[in-house]
């Protein structure tokens, strides 16, 4: 009984140890470091997307304020509907729902808000403008760093 009850009390200090280590957004090391300006064609976002192996990624207008995101889904929906990649541009097909939060949301609030709304990547914005984008790569390396799940 006095070994479960250690192990027990030294789960709970590591469970601690990552609460203070990763509480909010900010403290998650982004990797995806990409953005799209409007004005791009579709041809371009396509080939960034498959070359860096990135299923979405935010739109900026030339100020660098978050305008939108566009992904994969947008690029085959308008192949499928017969536009032209090498003439269309980002903001005729981009996903317009300002999809982020803020770089003091909580982690748990962040997954949660990733899970609901199905995305891959989530822009972290500060007065209307894209400070970085924090992945699920992301999200998951930052927790295998600090110990959860490892026995």
């Amino acid at each position: 009984m006095i070994g479960y009850l250690a192990w027990i009390m030294s789960r709970k200090e590591e469970a601690m140890a990552i609460q203070t280590l990763y509480r909010t957004i900010q403290d998650i090391k982004a990797t995806n470091t990409m953005s799209i300006h409007t004005g791009t064609e579709g041809m371009t976002v396509a080939q960034m997307l498959l070359s860096a192996h990135i299923p979405e990624v935010p739109v900026v207008d030339d100020q660098g304020r978050y305008v939108g995101l566009i992904s994969e889904f947008e690029l085959l929906r308008a192949i499928e509907s017969g536009q032209e990649l090498r003439t269309i541009k980002v903001e005729n097909i981009m996903n317009r729902r300002l999809y982020s939060v803020g770089k003091n949301m909580a982690i748990e609030m962040a997954l949660n808000y990733m899970e609901n709304n199905h995305l891959l990547n989530l822009p972290v914005v500060e007065d209307g403008y894209l400070i970085k984008t924090v992945s699920r790569h992301d999200l998951l390396r930052a927790m295998v760093d600090a110990g959860l799940g490892l026995e």
